[in-house]
């Protein structure tokens, strides 16, 4: 057993320095200048239909970043993004508090492996590698950035009705037309044909 542990003791310490050595110059920017603008996202427009508060902004980083080409490495093994968000969805429907800040929870729950306590690593393109962490907490920046520049003037969140434009009603939609008494008769004619 001793002499399998020292074999394998090198390839573990290989799988924590490489990413390391070869982690991408310039941080998270470099990564995420590489992502379509976060305005034009499917997760963008999903997170402005849900209420404004840290477990939205947790799902939005798990959709922005599930329609990325990158890989995770976790644990010394390499993951899609596609498959990671469906667990990381999981992981925050089973470990989430409303008391928890999204970057606080980033913080302990996405920087290192459980239970081992490697980092977590993102591989895109050409085999560049950055922490997860910092990515996440450099795109969770930018999405507050946003949010507060649509709240000082810009487009209103679906969470915020006061701040909609004249030519949208925030009064209720009208009663839908009665069409009960017509409803036999309609229901006739398509029986004939």
């Amino acid at each position: 057993m001793k002499g399998l542990w020292v074999f394998g003791l090198p390839f573990w310490l290989l799988s924590c320095w490489l990413p390391a050595a070869s982690a991408e110059e310039g941080g998270p920017e470099a990564f995420l200048k590489h992502l379509p603008e976060l305005e034009g996202t499917h997760a963008y427009a999903q997170y402005r239909s849900r209420p404004e508060n840290e477990l939205s902004k947790m799902i939005y980083l798990i959709d922005r970043f599930s329609e990325t080409d990158a890989e995770i490495l976790y644990s010394g093994k390499t993951f899609k993004t596609g498959a990671v968000a469906r667990i990381a969805r999981w992981f925050v429907k089973t470990r989430y508090t409303q008391s928890d800040r999204a970057e606080s929870w980033i913080n302990k729950w996405c920087h290192r492996t459980i239970p081992e306590g490697e980092m977590i690593w993102v591989r895109y393109q050409g085999g560049r590698y950055f922490s997860a962490r910092d990515i996440l907490l450099a795109d969770l920046e930018t999405l507050e950035n946003v949010t507060f520049s649509h709240k000082e003037g810009g487009i209103p969140l679906a969470s915020d009705p006061t701040r909609l434009p004249p030519s949208i009603s925030t009064s209720p939609a009208p009663a839908p037309l009665e069409i009960a008494a017509a409803l036999p008769q309609v229901l006739a004619v398509a029986a004939q044909n």
